[in-house]
C-alpha cells in the first residue's frame, strides 16, 4: 500500500514538472519586444522645428511632444502665447499619437459620423497634431496649438489649426533623414 502511494505521488509529481516544464518553456520561448524610441534630443529639435516655423510664419504658439507612451517628452512655451494653448498642444499630440494620424485627419473623420461621435478622453478634433513616424511605426507625436491664419496683424486672424499643423510638419521634417 505504501509503494501505491509513493508510486502516485511519485507520478503526480512528474505529471506537476511536465506541466511547469511546458508551459515555462512557451514562456522562454517569447522574445524581447524591439521598439524604436524617440530620443530627448530628436524630440526637441521636433519642438524647436515647429516654433520656429510658427514664429517665421508671425505667431507664437505652444508645441507639445510625446513619446511613444503618449507621455509629455517635451513642452515649449513662446512668448505671448494664451494659457489655453498649453493644454490644447498636448491634446493635439495626443490626439495624434492615439490614432496614428494627423488630428485635424481625425477632426475630419470625427465631423463625418452621426453625432455622438465617440472620443477618446484628453483627444481633440482641432489640427495641429502630427504623428511622429520610424519607417511605419508611431513613436511619438507633435501637437501646436496657438497659431491663427492669417497670421495676426494682417487682420484679427481667424484660427482654424492648419497653421499649427504646418508647423508641427516643419517640426518633423527637421529630423525626417533619422527617422527612415
Amino acid at each position: 500500500m505504501k509503494n501505491n502511494v509513493k508510486a502516485r505521488l511519485a507520478a503526480a509529481g512528474m505529471a506537476v514538472a511536465t506541466v511547469f516544464v511546458a508551459s515555462s518553456s512557451s514562456v522562454l520561448s517569447q522574445e524581447l519586444i524591439n521598439q524604436k524610441a524617440l530620443p530627448a534630443d530628436m524630440a526637441l529639435a521636433i519642438a524647436q522645428g515647429a516654433l520656429e516655423q510658427c514664429r517665421a510664419d508671425g505667431s507664437h504658439v505652444s508645441v507639445t511632444v510625446v513619446d511613444g507612451s503618449g507621455l509629455p517628452k517635451v513642452f515649449i512655451r513662446d512668448d505671448q502665447t494664451g494659457p489655453h494653448t498649453i493644454d490644447l498642444s498636448q491634446r493635439k499630440a495626443y490626439t495624434a499619437f492615439t490614432y496614428q494620424r494627423t488630428s485635424g485627419e481625425q477632426a475630419k473623420y470625427w465631423a463625418s459620423l452621426p453625432p455622438p461621435a465617440f472620443t477618446v478622453k484628453d483627444t481633440v478634433a482641432l489640427p495641429g497634431g502630427v504623428p511622429i513616424k520610424a519607417g511605419n511605426e508611431v513613436i511619438g507625436a507633435v501637437g501646436v496649438s496657438g497659431s491663427a491664419e492669417p497670421p495676426p496683424g494682417k487682420d484679427l486672424g481667424v484660427v482654424t489649426g492648419n497653421a499649427d499643423e504646418k508647423c508641427a510638419k516643419a517640426g518633423v521634417a527637421k529630423v525626417a533623414a533619422k527617422l527612415k
